[in-house]
């Protein structure tokens, strides 16, 4: 060995390394070459360092045999180790460069189908948002910011949405639980969350009432939405148009009561005033006196009672639910419906509740 490393810039290691240099730069791709090139600079370095210090002294002169044996020998040896190394980079490297394009490849087929998937969201006539599960929003389709005006710019996240749409904190607070609610539900069962309904306001003001659910898929979160504006608005102008029917039919068939009303109100003025009269005269006696006097009372109960009823009748006013005398609310009925059909019907009311 010491005919190989010795002799400095006369070693065969040296002159080795120079062939072996020469050999890849003409075999290997440029990468090996300069690799072995700084190989080379480094032993180059050592050699001269060490020559300086005298520690590779001469050796004693040998055989042209021996030094060409030693010096073949050792430059196979290196030749043969070198080509391994270099096979086994050129394989590392290949499949390295293999796998960066199949990655590449992965990656572009990846954002094709987010493409695709994006514009057909932008298609659908309904908003509709994604967001992830930190609460972040990575698209709206072209529809929901038509109807809300609102860019992913300005709703970046799930936090920004509640404080920015909703009209009131603890508005925004409600329709937040709401949201984790439904969407832990939806996550842990695999399905659609619930519809749930919401009050927002839009990028310019505009109150909106929409209804929404949410699609889990996998880590990302499909939110569909549905304005029920303008279906809200037509279903109060038909309530409100409902309640003024009824009131209305009311007031017509208070109308067509008066007729009959007015005879029993006829009949229970002309008792009272017959009884009044009859208190003027001087001869009345206490007995008569009391009997007149009552006869007033019950001609005035019996039209206050009736008054009392048509207001009841007529009145406009909440709903609410508490027990009632259903007999009572039978008879009364009844009562008012005498003064209004023809007289030659008669109405009878039977109580068979037991």
């Amino acid at each position: 060995m010491g005919v190989i490393f010795n002799g400095g810039f006369q070693s065969p290691a040296y002159l080795g390394l120079m062939a072996m240099l020469a050999l890849t730069g003409w075999l290997f791709s440029s990468r090996v070459s300069l690799l072995f090139a700084v190989l080379y600079l480094c032993f180059s370095f050592c050699i001269v360092l060490l020559n300086q210090q005298g520690i590779l002294p001469r050796p004693p002169l040998v055989s042209d045999f021996t030094y060409f044996l030693s010096t073949s020998t050792f430059i196979m040896l290196l030749y043969a180790g070198m080509h391994v190394f270099n096979t086994q980079l050129y394989k590392t490297l290949y499949n390295s460069r293999q796998n960066e394009r199949n990655l590449a490849e992965s990656i572009q087929k990846l954002k094709d189908s987010e493409e695709l998937l994006r514009q057909t969201f932008d298609l659908f006539p309904i908003p509709v948002t994604i967001t992830r599960a930190t609460g972040t929003v990575s698209f709206h389709n072209k529809t929901f910011t038509k109807l809300f005006g609102y860019t992913i710019e300005d709703l970046p996240d799930v936090q920004t949405w509640v404080q920015t749409v909703y009209e009131t904190p603890e508005y925004a607070q409600e329709m937040l639980e709401v949201w984790i609610r439904d969407t832990s539900e939806a996550v842990q069962n695999g399905t659609a969350s619930k519809v749930s309904e919401h009050r927002i306001l839009a990028k310019d003001g505009t109150p909106r009432i929409v209804e929404a659910f949410m699609q889990p898929v996998g880590e990302t979160y499909v939110n569909i939405f549905k304005d029920v504006t303008e279906k809200r608005r037509k279903e109060e102008e038909h309530k409100i148009l409902t309640e003024r029917l009824h009131q209305s039919q009311k007031m017509e068939a208070i109308g067509q009561l008066a007729g009959g009303v007015a005879h029993d109100f006829n009949n229970a003025l002309g008792g009272i005033i017959g009884a009044a009269e009859l208190l003027k005269d001087e001869d009345v006696t206490g007995e008569d006196r009391k009997e007149c006097l009552n006869l007033i009372l019950m001609a005035s109960d019996r039209a206050a009672d009736l008054t009392k009823k048509l207001l009841t009748f007529s009145r406009k006013g909440t709903k609410t639910l508490s027990k009632v005398d259903c007999m009572k609310i039978v008879n009364d009925t009844a009562e008012i419906l005498k003064h209004t059909i023809d007289k030659s019907i008669i109405i009878a009311v039977e109580n068979r509740a037991t």
